[in-house]
């Protein structure tokens, strides 16, 4: 600069910022191209969800967490048992959680479905000898089935919680798992 005209100088500033944006553009267009998002069960049978979104996707993800958290911490009732430093990242759990109820609640309503049930179907495969009131004896007996279809165990409370909001299928399957009625 100290030794060029401002016209040099221009062309250059104009130079450097054309490689600026035309390298912008390229990586934006890989980080478009290589967005994934990934979910599976670990061996503790959590949910673990992986994703590797383009900057613009992550600023909006990244505010409707924000959102979903201040909505979060308005729903919970503070008392003197709530912890005072619940983790961040258990705020955004939550606020994840939320995110994807309000999104099933409006899909249901644009398809006309009632009842959360009608919204989304989770299926649970379920032993009926646990769900009876002779669970002392199937605990004694050989192991059953509480589990989420293609995923892990589930504690037989959670199942139950589960069933308390949805419709409720049975169906009688053989020794092999295949539909008797």
């Amino acid at each position: 600069a100290r030794n060029g005209t401002a016209a040099h100088v221009e062309k250059l500033v104009r130079k450097y910022h054309w490689t600026q944006r035309h390298d912008a553009a390229k990586l934006a267009q890989r980080q478009n191209e290589h967005r994934n998002v990934s979910c599976f069960y670990d061996m503790d049978g959590e949910f673990v969800l992986h994703a590797r979104l383009p900057r613009e996707i992550g600023a909006v993800v990244r505010k409707a967490l924000d959102v979903a958290v201040e909505a979060v911490r308005e729903s919970k009732e503070v008392t003197a048992e709530t912890p005072l430093q619940i983790p961040a990242n258990a705020w955004q759990a939550d606020a994840l959680r939320l995110i994807a109820e309000r999104f099933l609640e409006h899909r249901g309503e644009e398809t006309g479905a009632g009842s959360s049930a009608d919204r989304v179907q989770v299926v649970v495969h379920i032993d009926q000898a646990i769900l009876s009131e002779q669970q002392a004896a199937a605990a004694n007996g050989e192991p059953h089935r509480c589990e989420l279809e293609d995923g892990p165990a589930l504690a037989l409370d959670t199942a139950r919680r589960l069933a308390c909001d949805a419709t409720v299928v049975g169906i009688v399957e053989g020794d092999d798992g295949e539909p008797l009625d």
